[in-house]
């Protein structure tokens, strides 16, 4: 689904949330992959049914529960965010994937090839980015992938996103 290489320790690749309180600037992930930021604690426990990370940044605490349907082929991310301070505080999630939708020899093989496959769509007034892969072939079926977002409490502007990699991370 994602873009993935299984013999790099680190290699960027996966699904990241970087974490932003707009009030100090200062910024961190939900995990401690990518921005390898140290936390004042950390925590990560992996059981049958979930992968839970909890960190402490300042006065917010972040937590990130990771499921996998077992009925539905669908991962759901719940991160909450705590602010232990007395303080407003403004804070911005960003999500971040590379959407592969092919076997991972096909992807590690020819990934700028793999990417001339894949189409995204936003569908506003779902709030859901959707990502399909043209079949090569005529008898294949298409993939598809959706990421969709809930908030509980107070939102700070609209939804935003961006599907280009090279205007949210770089090139490389």
């Amino acid at each position: 689904v994602t873009r993935w290489n299984e013999k790099l320790l680190y290699n960027g690749y996966g699904m990241f949330f970087y974490i932003r309180n707009i009030n100090s600037n200062e910024a961190w992930s939900a995990s401690y992959e990518p921005m390898r930021k140290k936390p004042e604690e950390y925590k990560v426990v992996f059981s049958s049914d979930k992968a839970e990370y909890c960190r402490t940044d300042g006065n917010i605490d972040t937590r990130m529960e990771i499921v996998i349907s077992p009925e539905d082929n669908v991962e759901i991310r719940t991160i909450s965010l705590t602010n232990h301070s007395s303080h407003f505080r403004i804070i911005e999630v960003t999500s971040y994937f590379e959407v592969v939708l092919s076997p991972i020899g096909a992807d590690m093989a020819h990934p700028a090839f793999n990417n001339l496959f894949v189409k995204t769509e936003f569908v506003p007034d779902k709030n859901i980015l959707l990502a399909n892969k043209r079949p090569k072939q005529s008898k294949q079926k298409p993939l598809w992938l959706f990421h969709t977002v809930f908030v509980e409490g107070e939102t700070v502007g609209a939804l935003q996103y961006e599907t280009d990699r090279s205007r949210f991370i770089g090139r490389g």
